[in-house]
């Protein structure tokens, strides 16, 4: 797997690499392209060029996946997560996007907020929507809600997924890249 490209548009991923086929192909070394949210499922299966189809192993998965966070990194970029750069990331989900206790501003706290009403709505506490999962507290099972804390009067901090009335994270990894790494024995 070599010369790697990753491409991000309106919630669609793809990484693209070429292969080196054996000699009985027409096309030796050809350009293949998968589907990030395939690949996160563990599927490592893509389309190829030459009008084949090719299998990646656990390794490629890893390393394509690795590449994929890499670049979801560089496109957040540092300091406050604004929401303008949420859409420019291409990343179908603002968990994939995002990693509790991350800054992000007014802005994207607002534009959550008016998606759906928040099950929680205060002046320095934002937790939306529906519930994300159920996480046991106590034997208990408890839903879990996105969860922002405002730091000052433009800036919110994300806690992660957490329990009503709490900023106490829950879920380990709500990114998929990051819980697909984990399941490839891959912990970043």
């Amino acid at each position: 797997m070599k010369n790697l490209n990753y491409y991000a548009n309106r919630g669609t991923e793809t990484v693209e690499f070429d292969i080196e086929r054996d000699k009985s192909y027409p096309y030796p070394i050809t350009r293949c392209v998968v589907d990030v949210d395939i690949l996160v499922c563990g599927n490592g299966i893509c389309t190829c060029a030459d009008g084949g189809f090719y299998r990646m192993n656990d390794a490629e998965q890893t390393a394509a996946l690795l590449f994929v966070e890499l670049k979801r990194r560089a496109r957040a970029g540092k300091g406050v997560k604004t929401f303008e750069k949420l859409k420019a990331s291409g990343v179908n989900s603002f968990l994939d996007f995002i990693d509790p206790q991350d800054l992000v501003d007014t802005e994207f706290v607002d534009y959550f907020r008016n998606q759906m009403p928040p099950v929680t709505d205060k002046a320095r506490l934002v937790q939306l929507g529906d519930a994300y999962s159920h996480e046991d507290a106590n034997g208990v099972e408890h839903p879990t809600y996105p969860t922002f804390s405002r730091v000052n009067e433009t800036t919110w901090m994300y806690n992660g997924i957490c329990f009503m009335e709490s900023t106490e994270n829950q879920v380990y990894c709500a990114n998929t890249v990051r819980a697909a790494l984990k399941k490839l024995g891959c912990n970043i």
